[in-house]
């Protein structure tokens, strides 16, 4: 497994979810999703019982938990990946847009103006934030996404990126949206 995805985010997170905060907010702008796909058969379904909420991704792609995350998962040839973290508690719409900010700046530093939009996961409207990212350690781009909404007295929190210059670009650009679509809250 690449530690290219999880390393920058690994290391940050001394810090707790809760005070993953400290950016300032980007300019607006108008947020755009990729291409919906439907997650491979061959699948795997990660729950989480005590914040209720689960999700499919690929049965080829190696979950890790810990670093401060309910969970990670990467593509086998760690060219991208998925991560999901929930706290207990209600965050503010102003706190969930700096978390998602410190979430896209812990995957690589953010390079100009972050897009941003609502979107409707499982009946519940989250906040989104985009931004394309170079790597500090070997110069890579990466096309990272970040979603965030409180709702029914849990925060959740979800991050899925993956490498512009890596060959398995256009199966993670149709994998990460089925992810996506594929989380239910109840």
């Amino acid at each position: 497994m690449s530690q290219r995805f999880i390393v920058p985010v690994a290391l940050s997170l001394s810090l707790s979810l809760a005070s993953a905060v400290a950016l300032h907010p980007a300019a607006a702008a108008v947020h755009t999703l990729g291409p919906v796909s439907t997650v491979p058969a061959a699948s795997k379904t990660y729950v989480n019982a005590a914040s209720h909420y689960s999700f499919t991704y690929p049965a080829t792609w190696v979950a890790n938990r810990g670093h401060g995350f309910d969970i990670t998962v990467v593509d086998s040839g760690g060219a991208g990946g998925f991560i999901a973290a929930s706290v207990k508690g209600t965050q503010s719409a102003a706190r969930i847009r700096q978390s998602l900010d410190r979430l896209l700046g812990l995957v690589a530093p953010i390079q100009g103006t972050i897009a941003r939009g609502t979107m409707s996961i499982s009946g519940v409207s989250f906040q989104t934030a985009s931004d394309r990212g170079k790597s500090r350690s070997n110069g890579t781009l990466s096309d990272n996404t970040a979603y965030g909404a409180s709702y029914h007295g849990i925060t959740y929190l979800f991050l899925g990126g993956y490498d512009l210059n890596r060959a398995a670009t256009a199966t993670l650009r149709a994998e990460l949206p089925a992810i996506i679509s594929s989380i239910r809250i109840s």
